[in-house]
């Protein structure tokens, strides 16, 4: 499980989407969230608010990291028109799994070869 803190400060809004919030209408937020089966995304306190916790659930491990895209629409009364930004988060199985990718190990075989000395079972903890 992943969860993260999408912080969107006015600064952030203005750079990430060019919209400027005035404050003379109520802006409209909507976060999206694209994942591939077996994922699950939970906006907290909902998808409606401009800074979300987010909770990125990978049900079952893969092997190979997966990608899941956050989109936030933004509007206001004098922008009706919704502007969009858009995020892709790499999620994988666990922290061993994310350092292996991060050696150039993709694959699920590779994945399960760790290089510490005293593992015995392939899960980055050196066994002593």
């Amino acid at each position: 499980m992943l969860a993260c803190q999408v912080l969107t400060p006015p600064q952030d809004m203005e750079r990430l989407l060019g919209l400027t919030d005035d404050a003379v209408s109520a802006t409209t937020f909507e976060w999206s969230a694209d994942a591939p089966a077996g994922v699950t995304v939970e906006f907290d306190p909902g998808n409606d608010v401009a800074d979300p916790t987010v909770t990125i659930t990978k049900t079952a491990p893969t092997g190979d990291a997966i990608i899941v895209t956050l989109t936030l629409f933004v509007s206001d009364v004098a922008n009706p028109t919704p502007v969009e930004a858009s995020i892709e988060i790499d999620v994988y199985d666990d922290a061993c799994h994310m350092a292996r990718v991060a050696e150039g190990k993709s694959a699920a075989t590779d994945y399960l070869k760790c290089t510490m000395p005293n593992d015995t079972n392939g899960d980055c903890v050196d066994y002593l």
